[in-house]
């Protein structure tokens, strides 16, 4: 937990990419959020106040294996090629109404996907086991050339035009990136034009984007969790974008934490978390 220009942000301990590493993640920033809510209860108590946590934006980040790295196979053009892919599938597991953007940007040794704050943890697990296994996936390929696109069967939307990140390098989708907002367009309406002639809804551009990605996705989380993305994409489970306002839940973050998977807080921990909680604790580690 750490201040950067006025906010307040929370990040996770190193997660590795394993099976169940997406709820480790999920759980480990929750955990987090729920310990900053008792202290700033404890902290409105005894200043006789009220203090809320406002949710901002969520940041995904992936590290990028120096022995995959090649003339074509860079930092930047993964990122640019996931510009192309995530922004519809992360728009409904991760975004609202009021959302404005979904971007992606190359940090030198891993890139980092950008989107709001999701307030539903369930939701957040399924946006961080789509972005992780699409990573995944896309990392397998033999270059991150846009053609790729066009080989895994991913559609396009036309007219896509990708805007400069709002700080530091990298890409995003916007309002103004499509034809109209997919932030406040009806999820179900077929009103997006594909490079192929075809006519679609936001909700079955995703569903075809997911069909490439979906056997590391359950790799790396398990099927509880590809059929819970599955069925926002199919509209059988609810998206944020499914409200006609921003949920409350944003404005008041942590008051209450509704897990909803009851896995991701039995999932065992992983080693390397087991070693930091001893290093918190200051208990005795054996090396070697």
């Amino acid at each position: 937990i750490y201040f950067d220009t006025g906010v307040i942000e929370v990040a996770t301990p190193i997660v590795e990419l394993e099976p169940g590493c997406c709820y480790r993640a999920t759980r480990l920033l929750w955990e987090q959020i729920r310990y900053l809510r008792r202290e700033l209860d404890h902290w409105a108590k005894r200043n006789r106040c009220q203090c809320r946590l406002q949710g901002f934006s969520t940041h995904y980040n992936f590290s990028f294996p120096r022995a995959r790295r090649s003339k074509f196979r860079n930092a930047t053009k993964l990122a640019y090629l996931l510009a192309h892919i995530l922004p519809v599938p992360v728009i409904l597991l991760a975004a609202n109404r009021q959302s404005s953007a979904v971007g992606v940007r190359p940090r030198r040794t891993r890139v980092e996907v950008t989107a709001d704050f999701t307030p539903d943890p369930a939701l957040m697990l399924a946006t961080c086991a789509f972005v992780a296994g699409a990573i995944q996936t896309v990392l397998s390929w033999e270059n991150f050339g846009l053609r790729q696109l066009n080989r895994n069967r991913i559609p396009r939307v036309t007219p896509f035009r990708l805007r400069k990140h709002s700080s530091r390098r990298g890409w995003r989708v916007t309002a103004d990136s499509l034809a109209q907002s997919p932030f406040v367009a009806d999820t179900n309406a077929p009103l997006w034009k594909l490079r192929d002639g075809r006519i679609l809804s936001l909700r079955a551009i995703a569903a075809e984007t997911l069909s490439p990605f979906r056997r590391r996705i359950r790799r790396i989380s398990d099927s509880n969790i590809l059929e819970h993305i599955a069925a926002v994409f199919a509209g059988n489970a609810r998206s944020l974008l499914d409200f006609a306002e921003r949920p409350e839940t944003y404005d008041d973050v942590g008051r209450t934490i509704d897990w909803g998977r009851r896995r991701m807080r039995r999932w065992p921990r992983s080693k390397y978390e087991k070693v930091i909680h001893r290093v918190i604790a200051r208990e005795p580690m054996r090396v070697g």
